[in-house]
């Protein structure tokens, strides 16, 4: 793979500031959320609804090399297919996923 220039560098630089400059946002994406699958006693929806997000923020993650937030947004994506796929036992599905969410938010919140 060709080296990239400089100019290239620091426009993927600035890239990943900006993404990075967008986790608030995404914590509030997560959170309102999050809030709707539990006034909602996880519906399918709702957990298709957050298992898209987590998709979206993991694969963006992932371009961006910011590898600990891809990792905890994959994992909270995988938990929501397997609700979907294998309807999982409610009450372990809602605390691994619990767990998943709230590492995934931390890592978000946590200084660059």
């Amino acid at each position: 793979m060709a080296k990239l220039s400089v100019e290239a560098q620091h426009k993927l630089l600035h890239l990943k500031q900006e993404y990075i400059a967008s986790f608030p946002e995404k914590v509030n994406q997560l959170q309102t959320c999050w809030q709707k699958l539990e006034s909602k006693k996880f519906a399918v929806n709702e957990i298709n609804a957050l298992g898209t997000l987590l998709h979206k923020i993991a694969g963006s993650a992932g371009s961006h090399e910011i590898h600990d937030i891809h990792s905890a947004a994959r994992s909270a994506e995988q938990i929501c297919k397997s609700a979907e796929l294998m309807g999982v036992e409610m009450c372990r599905f809602k605390t691994d996923l619990k767990y998943s969410y709230e590492r995934l938010i931390e890592l978000l919140q946590a200084p660059a």
